[in-house]
């Protein structure tokens, strides 16, 4: 046989043996560690793997892949705990942005506010006038029934007179109620506008950064 036809042979068995070689080794390689810390190593999904962290790797060693195990079930409620703060978070950021997007909308000067707070303070501070007023009206009221009553003085007073009293007091507690009511409006407006105030001061400082 000519030396050329005997190369061409050889070359030829190199290539199919380097092809079964190929065919052979594992496309990738399956590993984990078990639980007394030894390792764990096929080239196919391993069933005493399941449940821990597994590894899958290519064929020179490199890491293809990592399957974290399983969470457990108070890691998982602690996972969804930590997602449900991260939420609200976010929605509040959120909020946080589409309210300072407001107040530069509305208003493009700290004089425009403060004019806007004046005006929000209007009803609640004629409500409470009102009420303040009506109550010295009963107050009235309540003191003439009171000396008409005194000719009753030892005696049981009439239905009329007592249900006219009974009225008049309970005008007054109403009355009350509405101040109570009213000032806690006062209280918020104010508490409101205080910081829409410093917060408009910042984003006109940094109105550039806000868009």
């Amino acid at each position: 046989m000519k030396l050329h036809v005997r190369l061409t042979l050889l070359g030829v068995a190199i290539c199919s043996a380097a092809a079964v070689a190929q065919t052979d080794s594992p496309r990738e390689i399956h590993t984990c560690k078990d639980d007394k810390g030894r390792t764990l190593t096929s080239d196919r999904p391993l069933p005493e793997c399941l449940g821990r962290e597994q590894r899958i790797l290519n064929p020179d060693g490199s890491v293809r892949k990592i399957i974290p195990a399983p969470l457990t079930r108070e890691q998982r409620a602690e996972l969804e705990q930590r997602q449900a703060a991260e939420r609200l978070a976010e929605a509040r950021r959120q909020e946080e942005r589409r309210r300072d997007l407001m107040l530069v909308s509305n208003y493009k000067t700290e004089a425009e506010l403060d004019q806007a707070y004046v005006r929000a303070l209007e009803v609640p501070v004629e409500a409470l006038k009102a009420s303040r007023a009506r109550i010295d009206d009963l107050m009235k009221a309540l003191a003439a029934v009171r000396k008409e009553g005194e000719f009753y003085e030892g005696k049981i007073w009439p239905i009329a007179l007592r249900s006219k009293i009974t009225e008049i007091q309970a005008g007054i507690e109403a009355e009350q109620r509405n101040i109570g009511n009213k000032a806690e409006d006062i209280r918020r407006v104010n508490e409101r506008f205080a910081a829409d105030r410093t917060r408009l001061r910042q984003l006109l400082t940094a109105q550039p950064r806000l868009h």
